[in-house]
């Protein structure tokens, strides 16, 4: 009889710990969402104060050829400017060459008026699940880490996270084309099917070489000014993004399918496999 008290006892505070152990990742969780929520609403004040403006073919004719054949082809004269962009995406991550790849879900925001944007993303390993916020937002970048929406595994920030944030932004404007077209930027020819885009902001440049087929469509963007993280340390190595599968939204052309690489010693070694699923302009 007493065997079986202490079994009961036992089984008893098993299930309040388990129900303590949800009630705080139930908070936590709630905390994390909220401070996301909190974070897009800064992004929706960039977009409304953002004047409202249309393309126009003449604004480019000082672009290099490449470019131009670019901006004619994903966008029509007239077109009103993206001033905010959210995307639905899927997708596979691994953090590391030979691992798993892992299934992925991700909302992401862009503002243009001003470089911003929002990443929040969901990585599943079986019944684990890691949400991740990446940010760009006033000249900072920070990427948050939180196994089960709640345990901090990372908060990266630093003059290396702002840099590799606001490239992140311009190797994704394709996404939002008109952002392209920003005075911020500045383009450069290589070739007949290449060009170099500098972006500036509060202080920070970063430049990174973009591809175009025949087309005119952006079918990779190449940077070495890009920081890897490693075991807490940062390394600027060369990465290159590949773009495909474009589709048109609003009238906007745009690649629904996207890969991200390193380019290591050892070879490339892809970490990200996008699918976009959904893009809503001017919503924010």
């Amino acid at each position: 009889m007493m065997e079986i008290k202490i079994i009961e006892l036992l089984f008893g505070l098993f299930l309040f710990f388990i129900f303590v152990l949800f009630v705080v990742l139930e908070v936590n969780s709630h905390l994390f969402n909220r401070k996301i929520e909190e974070e897009i609403e800064a992004l929706a004040e960039i977009s409304a104060s953002t004047p409202d403006r249309a393309f126009s073919c003449s604004q480019i004719e000082a672009y290099p050829e490449p470019v131009q054949r670019y901006f004619r082809h994903v966008m029509k004269a007239g077109q009103p400017y993206i001033k905010s962009a959210i995307l639905t995406q899927t997708g596979l991550f691994r953090p590391k060459e030979g691992q798993a790849w892992m299934p992925l879900s991700a909302e992401q925001y862009f503002t243009s008026g001003e470089p911003a944007f929002i990443w929040k993303a969901r990585v599943k390993k079986g019944p684990v699940w890691i949400d991740a916020r990446d940010k760009y937002y006033s000249g900072k970048g920070n990427m948050l880490i939180k196994p089960f929406s709640a345990i901090t595994a990372a908060d990266a920030k630093g003059p290396e996270m702002d840099v590799s944030s606001l490239f992140r932004y311009l190797s994704e404007a394709p996404w939002f084309p008109t952002a392209l077209a920003a005075d911020n930027i500045e383009w450069k020819a290589i070739d007949s099917n290449s060009a170099r885009a500098t972006i500036r902001d509060r202080g920070l440049k970063v430049s990174a070489v973009f591809t175009f087929n025949e087309k005119g469509e952006v079918t990779k963007v190449t940077t070495r000014e890009k920081y890897r993280e490693v075991k807490g340390k940062y390394y600027l190595d060369e990465w290159t993004g590949y773009f495909n599968n474009y589709r048109e939204f609003d009238g906007i052309l745009v690649p629904t399918e996207a890969i991200a690489a390193w380019n290591l010693a050892g070879g490339e070694s892809e970490y990200a496999r996008l699918r976009i699923t959904e893009i809503r302009y001017n919503e924010l």
